[in-house]
């Protein structure tokens, strides 16, 4: 009777340790899609200098081929903020008011992963999502950018 007792309790704790792998693993698959989803979109942005309709399909379209889930939990709040499908996007201008750097400034991008952990997710209800942010270079727009 001892050997069974002590040999249920082994694959108790084989099977806890190869569900904390998994949901390890899990997480920083969705977190590394986060990341990729971020540079994609800094990309995107520094190559076209602006944030319009033909910029917010492009990155529309590259969000589909990495396949990143469309998490709109993801709210921004403050002026200027403009979310959508999982990630924002803000224009920050710059800090010099100079002539010459009057219209520059820069893009901050934020995406987010959501914590898909089976257990995990039900004792951390408040930490629901982890975010990705990131900021373009300095940009030099041709006209000026409406958020």
């Amino acid at each position: 009777m001892k050997d069974a007792v002590g040999g249920s309790i082994s694959l108790m704790f084989i099977a806890v340790f190869i569900l904390l792998i998994a949901g390890y693993l899990a997480l920083s698959l969705n977190y590394n899609k986060a990341f990729r989803a971020k540079n994609k979109i800094i990309k995107i942005l520094e190559q076209n200098e602006a944030w319009d309709g033909e910029v917010q399909s492009e990155i529309s379209n590259s969000l589909n081929e990495i396949r990143y889930p469309s998490y709109n939990k993801l709210d921004m709040t403050g002026e200027g903020w403009a979310c959508q499908r999982g990630y924002c996007v803000k224009w920050i201008p710059s800090e010099n008011p100079e002539k010459a750097e009057r219209y520059s400034g820069y893009f901050k991008v934020v995406t987010a992963t959501k914590i898909d952990i089976p257990g995990i997710d039900r004792l951390m209800r408040s930490l629901d999502f982890f975010q990705v942010s990131g900021d373009t270079i300095k940009l030099y727009p041709p006209k000026v950018i409406n958020t």
